[in-house]
């Protein structure tokens, strides 16, 4: 239960980004979202985490368990290709995210308004390179992830 989380995040003004993850057949953990919660609370962490799923059914829970939560549904570029954009808004009001991310290389430049239309927010995942960086700040994307923070923050230093 000692998870060293509190020494790890906990001094930081930063927000707690987490994602929850389904198992290896595709299913959901059972009882992750609660064990998570209990411990984030433990260390009054709770209110500035921010979670995130390509798993609907861990988007509805958490709605569910922690309705103050900012939410973020994480879609695959397949599931947009085969449901389409207005499919992705109309689940993402259904589940009554506030924000989606779609794969950053995906992002086309009427999304941030078509997003801003259906009262969403449009963020975006796995912007790993300079070209894919700029293009999410040219975007105004409301967040994105990235495994080249030192770039991300380079590059938007220098706007």
């Amino acid at each position: 239960r000692d998870s060293g989380l509190g020494d790890l995040v906990k001094p930081s003004h930063l927000a707690l980004r987490l994602e929850l993850k389904v198992g290896p057949q595709g299913e959901p953990y059972p009882g992750i979202a609660e064990a998570v919660f209990a411990l984030l609370a433990e260390q009054k962490m709770l209110e500035r985490t921010l979670v995130s799923s390509f798993d609907t059914h861990y988007i509805e829970s958490v709605g569910r368990l922690q309705p103050g939560l900012h939410r973020i549904w994480l879609v695959r570029p397949r599931l947009r290709e085969e449901i389409g954009l207005e499919a992705v808004l109309a689940q993402a009001r259904a589940l009554a995210v506030p924000e989606v991310d779609l794969r950053a290389e995906t992002l086309e430049d009427d999304w941030p308004q078509r997003f801003a239309d259906a009262g969403l927010l449009l963020g975006a995942y796995s912007a790993g390179d300079q070209q894919t960086i700029e293009r999410a700040l040219s975007l105004g994307v409301a967040m994105f992830t990235t495994d080249r923070p030192d770039l991300a923050v380079s590059i938007r230093d220098e706007r």
